[in-house]
């Protein structure tokens, strides 16, 4: 009997210790379930919106010509018409994710502006908050940023006013520089720029956009040596093309390439990578078409720390691209196979479009 109640109690030791184990197993099989669920993923999009003033005028700037009694007659119902193209066009980005986490806006001309894409459009839906630059540029244009509350909880804000030490006089648009927290623990910086363009001849003006480039550095360096695992995503508009913002000592930026791809990347130094190369071969060849040359002008750029296996927040490869559907293409104008964007104006004439420039979009990946 004593040897029945010894394998009785064997047995039951046994089972209680099977089903620990597979409960431990089971369990542990939940969580990873519950992890790969949480795993969010956050769209970022840069557009440059071709001169996206309000209809009222700006006596400290040069904004005549967006006015309803000047040539281009920038009416309020044009306007309002811009912003819903506008809207539109972030609202589809965002495809099956919904709306993006983070809009980076060039060319906007004030609060104002802002106040009524946000409010007064679809895209009053996702209740975005918004950052904009206050910059000495003679036109009035600036730089903002537009993020999901729920998605970033903003610390801080600054611009970084950009001086030209060979032409004094010369403005430029400021850097803006935004600073906080996704889903309440990563830290991120985004900086949301518009280089000099290439008007008066882009060697000519080169040396502006370098002035600007070798302030960016500076400032993800400060990044950089205050907390080596923040995360650094830079976008705008540099009216130069990536080889020569790489090629630029002023920023030192490396072409993202496959061999880069799920490395173990050390926190010795600052390293920061263009990424606009991933983009796919059957995208558009670029972001903006002058004269029919296709042009990479919009980018993005990141920090190595995006790029480590281990962290938490992770870019998503091969995710950049030219936002370019049929709906924002304007009809018969091709260049190089691939249809140009529907621009608001051609000269001073309205063609009634979204902007001269196509979006661009990537995508990071937050994991618990």
């Amino acid at each position: 009997m004593r040897i029945a109640k010894l394998r009785k109690g064997i047995v039951g030791l046994f089972f209680l210790m099977s089903v620990s184990l597979f409960s431990f197993m089971n369990t542990k099989h939940i969580k990873q379930n519950r992890m790969k669920q949480q795993d969010t993923e956050l769209m970022i999009l840069s557009y440059n919106v071709e001169n996206l003033f309000d209809t009222i005028d700006n006596p400290l700037t040069e904004d005549d010509e967006f006015l309803p009694t000047a040539e281009r007659h920038w009416t309020k119902k044009r306007y309002f018409k811009k912003l819903h193209h506008i809207a539109n066009v972030i609202s589809r980005a965002g495809g099956e994710i919904s709306f993006p986490a983070f809009i980076g806006l060039v060319e906007i001309e004030n609060n104002e502006v802002l106040e009524d894409l946000t409010h007064h459009t679809d895209l009053a839906n996702a209740q975005y908050k918004y950052v904009i630059s206050h910059s000495p540029d003679r036109r009035g244009i600036d730089v903002a940023l537009l993020y999901r509350p729920e998605l970033f909880t903003l610390l801080e804000r600054r611009e970084i006013e950009i001086t030209f030490p060979s032409n004094l006089d010369k403005k430029s648009r400021n850097i803006l520089h935004v600073v906080g927290k996704v889903l309440d623990e990563e830290p991120l910086h985004l900086f949301v720029c518009h280089a000099p363009s290439r008007r008066e001849g882009a060697k000519e003006t080169q040396r502006y956009r370098n002035t600007v480039m070798q302030e960016l550095k500076k400032a993800c360096q400060e990044v950089y040596e205050a907390n080596p695992k923040a995360h650094i995503v830079i976008m705008g508009d540099f009216n130069a093309p990536p080889n020569e913002i790489n090629h630029s000592k002023a920023l030192g930026s490396k072409t993202l390439s496959r061999r880069y791809h799920n490395k173990h990347l050390t926190a010795k130094e600052l390293i920061l990578f263009n990424i606009m190369s991933e983009i796919p071969e059957d995208n558009a060849p670029g972001s903006y078409c002058y004269r029919g040359r296709w042009e990479q002008l919009d980018q993005f750029i990141i920090s190595q720390s995006l790029l480590r296996e281990e962290s938490p927040l992770q870019y998503q490869y091969e995710s950049v691209r030219n936002y370019a559907p049929r709906y924002i293409q304007r009809n018969r104008r091709m260049a190089a196979g691939f249809r140009v964007p529907w621009r608001t104006y051609l000269g001073p004439h309205y063609i009634g479009g979204y902007s001269d420039h196509y979006p661009i979009l990537m995508k990071l990946k937050v994991s618990k």
